[in-house]
């Protein structure tokens, strides 16, 4: 039976280098999606004095942008 990828596997490296790519994009695109929700939690002080109302009342705001990353994230906001 021939290796699963023949044309990426050189002798002595069990991962092919496609692989160990994909993981090393998929490391960095995690990273910076927590990064880039993480600038949103300075800002929660500032929907109730922007919309004059309540901390309490404001904070579907946080709430939204947080669930409109996860589905862009995702790309579509289907699970694939």
């Amino acid at each position: 039976m021939s290796p699963p990828f023949p044309s990426t596997v050189e002798a002595g490296n069990s991962v092919p280098p496609r692989v160990t790519m994909v993981v090393a994009v998929l490391t960095l695109a995690g990273t910076a999606v927590a990064f880039v929700q993480s600038l949103l939690f300075p800002i929660v002080p500032l929907p109730p004095r922007l919309l004059d109302a309540p901390l309490t009342e404001t904070a579907w705001v946080v709430t939204g942008a947080l669930l409109c990353a996860a589905l862009a994230t995702t790309g579509d906001g289907t699970a694939r």
